[in-house]
């Protein structure tokens, strides 16, 4: 799916040749990176061109975000108002909402992309849309720990979409959540009278990090054979992250905390040694003394 990208070659090519020119900055847009350096530094850790999200230079166009089971197209919030994307760096664009608002999604390592909404004062809405176009039969469902999950019809997760933060202009935490109607994602942001702005608030989606999970019958039960679709997991990902994936594909019966640490001591301590198997017989003796016994408790 290839649209007007803001990839850095292209656009150079483009002002050379005299079609179009980079439009100034309106004051919203241009302060919208130094606002997300001051509130949330961390997020612009690894932000680059390069991977499986396009970002287009027209908001209604959407972000082509590609997965094993077909491409997600996500919609931004006020799209059909927002202004053309305006570059603020080498690898970051700002839509300017018009409302004082502005969405800011970064690419995240090869596969996640971070959409941020800098919200400038209390007149800016609470809640931001996003409306997903998903392959065919897929749908989005609950997680646990605030997580959803984009899965296809067999229940095989494509995406993954983390729990929704925002913080005020001094990093304090705010109340935001996120409310699913159908294929669309809205983020509810609690600020008003009182807040410290600018607020930045975020959702955040992200490829999935589990390729294949198989169950192996052995004499002392069974093993969870876990087939990681690389063995490096990759920037800003967390212990979580794969654990909440990995319960979208297995039942109750093979979820807890010592599958849990199981899993974690592989991804952390044995990534190359692959599968990742997880035995239904190993006791419940904690993270430390699972890493000490090799993964393998007895």
């Amino acid at each position: 799916m290839k649209r007007g990208l803001f990839a850095a070659a292209g656009l150079a090519v483009v002002v050379a040749a005299g079609v179009v020119s980079t439009p100034a900055l309106a004051d919203s847009s241009s302060d919208a990176l130094e606002v997300i350096e001051a509130v949330a530094p961390e997020v612009l850790s690894g932000v680059t061109e390069e991977g499986f999200v396009e970002v287009p230079a027209d908001a209604a166009d959407g972000l082509a975000f590609s997965t094993d089971g077909g491409d997600i197209v996500i919609g931004l919030p006020r799209a059909d108002a927002a202004a053309p994307a305006e570059r603020l760096d080498s690898d970051v664009v700002a839509f300017d909402n018009g409302d004082s608002s502005t969405t800011v999604p970064l690419v995240r390592g090869e596969d996640a992309v971070q959409i941020l909404t800098v919200i400038e004062n209390a007149s800016a809405p609470t809640e931001y849309v996003y409306d997903f176009t998903l392959p065919d039969g897929a749908s989005i469902v609950a997680a646990e720990d605030g997580y959803y999950g984009i899965v296809d019809a067999d229940g095989t997760p494509l995406a993954m979409i983390a729990p929704p933060w925002a913080k005020d202009a001094n990093g304090a935490d705010l109340n935001t959540r996120f409310e699913i109607r159908g294929s669309t994602i809205i983020q509810v942001v609690d600020h008003g009278p009182g807040t410290a702005y600018p607020v930045v608030a975020d959702p955040i989606v992200k490829g999935t990090l589990i390729k294949s999970i198989g169950l192996v019958g052995d004499p002392r039960g069974t093993i969870v054979s876990v087939m990681p679709k690389t063995t490096y997991p990759g920037l800003g990902r967390s212990f979580d992250d794969y654990y909440v994936e990995y319960k979208l594909w297995v039942n109750a019966t093979y979820t807890g905390q010592k599958y849990r640490d199981q899993l974690v001591c592989h991804v952390a301590n044995a990534p190359t040694k692959t599968p990742w198997n997880l035995d239904s017989w190993r006791p419940n003796v904690g993270y430390n003394l699972t890493v000490l016994a090799l993964c393998n408790p007895n």
